[in-house]
């Protein structure tokens, strides 16, 4: 039976935010060239080709630095950078009367009502407050510091002071 470690875990988030991110990316940059096009991330990006573009690979590449796990801390910090600035145009994307749709992960086929897309903007935010969830708990558990002492696992700063008592 696998025990669930701090180390599995914090694995498993890397793995899971690194791989919405490069699906987004990949998504974006497979449907970029489609009619129904006028969608947030158009509007966010802007209508350039070459600037949507890089926006796409770039979004690509920080899902796979999360996946490899190089500078953890630095990888967490940079992905909720992004979703924080995502949350922020799609909250005042759905503030206005008619909404565009997201865009998040490409285009399929165009909202055919203003519910429709209020409804994918709220999936949206409810998908980016769980990423950027997930890079804090990356961020804070990377940033701790453990010893393991028989089954537990133990703050360094405990074990070195339980040292200096004996």
């Amino acid at each position: 039976m696998i025990r669930p470690t701090r180390k599995l875990i914090n694995r498993t988030l890397r793995f899971a935010l690194g791989a919405v991110f490069l699906a987004a990316g990949i998504g974006k940059l497979a449907t970029m060239d489609r009619a129904s096009s006028d969608d947030l991330f158009k509007a966010t990006v802007g209508a350039s080709p070459a600037a949507r573009v890089i926006f796409c690979i770039t979004e690509a590449a920080l899902g796979c630095w999360l996946i490899v796990g190089v500078l953890p801390q630095i990888s967490s910090v940079a992905s909720m950078a992004m979703c924080s600035a995502f949350l922020g145009f799609m909250a005042a994307e759905l503030r206005k009367p008619a909404p565009r749709e997201c865009g998040c992960f490409g285009i399929s086929k165009p909202a055919a009502t203003t519910g429709e897309a209020r409804a994918g903007l709220a999936r949206s935010i409810a998908l980016n407050v769980g990423m950027m969830m997930a890079a804090g708990e990356l961020l804070g558990s990377s940033r701790r510091r453990t010893v393991t002492q028989g089954d537990q696992d133990v703050p360094a700063a405990a074990e070195i002071s339980s040292l200096h008592a004996s």
